[in-house]
């Protein structure tokens, strides 16, 4: 999976990118929020910075810290290569996570009933957990639907976060009939992605 998603062309990623952040940019939890924590796109993912400028927010980006968990940042300035060769802020405003309204995350799957497959730090499964925190951001995954995959088999070693509880049918708009679609869960705390239709 992350193979194919590496190889697309730049074109495809942008005009994915800027569908999606289309797309976001009408949903309800997203025209609410004032602090947005994005991430800094790599490898083909979808690029949430289609997303900026929009004048009554401020956007965020992770900073990976010497204890495992991110702190969220308003960058002032350059970014430079952080850990695993991805931008981070050099300098900026630091965020408390109650404060952030709304959570881009990174990944590498996720399935319809809710789970997420990162890149294996676990980065934002510690920074999320919630036995840290009493109150989580929505957390937004933006993926291509190759990499919706039908479920995770933990037998094979592939361990999901769980930190979205699972979905219903009744959660989950048909996506079949559309250019995007989106998974939905009516509570604020789950898991939301968009997915690009190839």
């Amino acid at each position: 999976m992350l193979d194919i998603r590496k190889s697309l062309p730049s074109a495809e990623v942008n005009e994915a990118s800027v569908e999606i952040c289309e797309a976001v940019r009408q949903l309800d939890i997203f025209k609410s929020a004032k602090k947005i924590a994005t991430y800094a796109a790599c490898n083909g993912e979808i690029n949430p910075s289609f997303l900026e400028p929009c004048a009554d927010k401020k956007f965020l980006l992770p900073v990976v810290q010497e204890n495992g968990l991110l702190e969220f940042m308003e960058p002032h300035g350059d970014l430079r290569k952080g850990r695993f060769g991805i931008l981070e802020p050099v300098t900026g405003t630091v965020e408390k996570i109650s404060e952030i309204d709304l959570v881009f995350v990174p990944l590498v799957a996720a399935d319809p009933a809710g789970n997420r497959l990162g890149h294996g730090a676990g980065y934002y499964d510690k920074t999320f957990a919630s036995d840290r925190i009493s109150i989580r951001p929505p957390l937004v995954g933006l993926a291509y639907d190759f990499q919706i995959v039908k479920k995770f088999k933990r037998e094979l070693g592939i361990i999901t976060a769980g930190m979205a509880k699972p979905f219903t049918s009744d959660m989950v708009v048909d996506f079949e009939k559309q250019a995007l679609g989106v998974y939905l869960s009516p509570r604020e705390q789950h898991y939301l992605y968009i997915v690009k239709r190839s």
